[in-house]
């Protein structure tokens, strides 16, 4: 499943379902805690979501998450895969099942809020 950023301004289509940040903010460390905060209030819209449940595997810069931040960079080159945080994570209520429970996530920092660009898996 493929999801975008609310905001028009803050993504631009490039390959076929994707949408890309435009002008994403060089990322830092210690932003990672927003980036997986970011990935809370995305999940927040549904209902039924229990924030207590997801749990924050990894999160880790573009570039340093193997196949993950080259599909980043694949899907919108390596500049904004430079700029994005892939976040990895586990929804408790979901499990056992491995999958069903796994998340991964493209987060960037647009106009200075981290959003969610894409829902990996």
């Amino acid at each position: 499943m493929t999801t975008t950023t609310p905001s028009a301004a803050a993504a631009r289509q490039s390959l076929p379902g994707v949408a890309c940040p435009v002008r994403p903010e060089p990322l830092t460390p210690s932003m990672a805690e927003a980036a997986f905060a970011a990935v809370v209030r995305y999940n927040e819209r549904d209902p039924a979501f229990d924030p207590a449940t997801l749990r924050r595997d990894r999160v880790v810069p573009g570039p340093d998450a193997g196949p993950r931040g080259e599909q980043a960079a694949a899907e919108c080159g390596a500049a904004v895969a430079a700029r994005t945080f892939v976040v990895m994570t586990t929804r408790t209520d979901l499990l056992p099942s491995q999958s069903a429970s796994q998340g991964v996530w493209f987060v960037s920092r647009v106009e200075g809020r981290f959003v969610v660009w894409q829902q990996v898996h």
